[in-house]
């Protein structure tokens, strides 16, 4: 563990770190997809499930496409997995051509009533009789949504359903109330959940999509004071056409005490507040700062924004990145940032960091009691998000993947350019912030650790005096 104070925090003459971005999307493998499918066949056989009914929409779709290879769109999708059979997939009039792209073998059923309201009735026209074509009738079934209900089948909220009400009744009707159960747990699960450990090849799709997340909201802060308005600025948040884990994000002014709300024509002002945010499978990057390039340009109630505020802040993010690596539990995370900027003084109200894959949020480790560990190839979102009455907010939200040195090897030798990218990053950040990382902590963007909240002063960083201590408390099995 290695603790920063605001006093260790120096402002230092240096442009945005920048490479060029990955020019080719990986594509899974087809091994990938059988290993996915042996390893939730295991889970099965292990916890005695006949099958395992994973349910997917345009909101909720990555539990869905981990094993599909593609996501339901306008429509909601229903994916059944077997121990030893195919899959059954079921979709809507418009998605139903897609079961083609399935990485799977599958079986199809068209499903009318899952398509948009009032399109053509065509093929099944409730959930009651897919499951029974699917074979459920008195069957022991776990059901996968998005929500992390429950740890175990023995819990009490092991009955709860986290998919709609007029799915989860026909199910229940089909299987017996007494055995269906919920199993989201089973892949998003911060301990044991099988997506929350990526191997090389998950890492280099993650990689790239974060890379591009990180180039968008740069986009945006290198064009500043350019733009007008927050629309104009958001259209530079080029999302290539990939899929977006969050909506567009950029708002100032007034506009940034509102919560989650899209860019609008508001102008932009000096001195205005300002968020940013890009959000792509794999990465979100944020930024949260003022549109001054001195203090003198704030208001005079924000002229202690940047000593009182943003140092401290930085100072919660540089120890959290100089600390996290394998074995370092949740809970050590979140006694960290605590001591350095406590939550009834900074306002953060949730977990200082999470777990990320195609959507945002996959879950979190990290939070009060938490000993749960990090483990090799789980991606890592940093993620402190401090408020305050009297000043702007302060955001540097990005990601880092964690990787043994078993992964790294492997890493190095198959995604050479990935790698290269990740040690590029490493490097500025250890050399030019001062931030040192332990080895297996791989920046997914190129934004990683960058941050100086007045946005108009692109050439200044915070970075980590010379002076402070590089002492840390040790873990094992790194």
């Amino acid at each position: 563990m290695m603790k920063f104070t605001a006093n260790h925090i120096r402002t230092l003459d240096a442009p945005y770190f920048s490479q060029e971005p990955p020019s080719r999307q990986p594509v899974l493998s087809d091994e990938c997809f059988a290993r996915r499918l042996e390893q939730i066949r295991g889970q099965m056989e292990r916890h005695d499930l006949d099958a395992l009914v994973i349910y997917g929409d345009r909101e909720h779709y990555s539990n869905f496409k981990y094993f599909a290879g593609f996501e339901p769109r306008f429509e909601e999708g229903l994916l059944i997995l077997y121990k030893d059979l195919d899959a059954v997939i079921a979709l809507g009039n418009e998605c139903y051509p897609m079961y083609s792209y399935a990485r799977i073998p599958v079986r199809p059923i068209l499903a009318s009533f899952l398509s948009l309201p009032s399109q053509p009735v065509r093929g099944m026209t409730s959930g009651k009789e897919i499951f029974v074509e699917a074979g459920l009738k008195n069957r022991r079934v776990g059901v996968v949504g998005w929500k992390l209900l429950c740890s175990s089948f023995d819990c009490p909220e092991s009955r709860k359903l986290d998919i709609p009400a007029f799915l989860a009744e026909d199910l229940i009707d089909v299987a017996g109330e007494d055995r269906v159960f919920n199993a989201t747990w089973l892949l998003i699960d911060p301990a044991e959940g099988l997506r929350v450990c990526n191997s090389a090849e998950e890492i280099a799709l993650l990689e790239y999509g974060a890379a591009w997340a990180a180039r968008g909201v740069r986009n945006v802060l290198e064009q500043l004071p350019f733009m007008k308005n927050e629309q104009e600025l958001a259209s530079l948040l080029d999302s290539r056409g990939m899929q977006q884990t969050c909506h567009p994000f950029l708002v100032a002014g007034e506009n940034t005490k509102k919560g989650l709300i899209s860019p609008s024509t508001n102008p932009t002002q000096l001195g205005d507040p300002l968020t940013v945010a890009m959000g792509l499978e794999g990465g979100l990057t944020c930024r949260t700062g003022c549109l001054a390039a001195e203090p003198d340009q704030l208001p005079p109630a924000q002229q202690g924004y940047v000593e009182d505020f943003a140092k401290p802040y930085f100072a919660a993010v540089a120890s959290w990145y100089a600390t996290i690596g394998i074995g370092v539990t949740g809970e050590e995370l979140f006694d960290l940032v605590q001591s350095i900027i406590p939550a009834e003084e900074f306002g953060w109200i949730l977990n200082p960091g999470h777990l990320t894959a195609t959507e945002e949020w996959l879950s979190s480790p990290i939070k009060k009691g938490s000993n749960i560990p990090f483990k090799s190839g789980m991606v890592v979102q940093m993620d402190i998000i401090p408020s305050s009455r009297v000043y702007a907010g302060a955001n540097a939200e990005d990601g880092v993947c964690l990787a043994d040195a078993a992964l790294r090897d492997v890493l190095k030798k198959d995604y050479p350019e990935v790698w290269e990218r990740m040690q590029n990053r490493r490097s500025f950040i250890t050399e030019q912030l001062g931030i040192p990382l332990q080895p297996e902590v791989l920046p997914m963007s190129d934004l990683v650790a960058q941050y100086y909240p007045l946005l108009l002063n692109r050439e200044k960083k915070f970075g980590i005096a010379a002076s402070a201590p590089q002492d840390r408390v040790p873990v094992e099995h790194r």
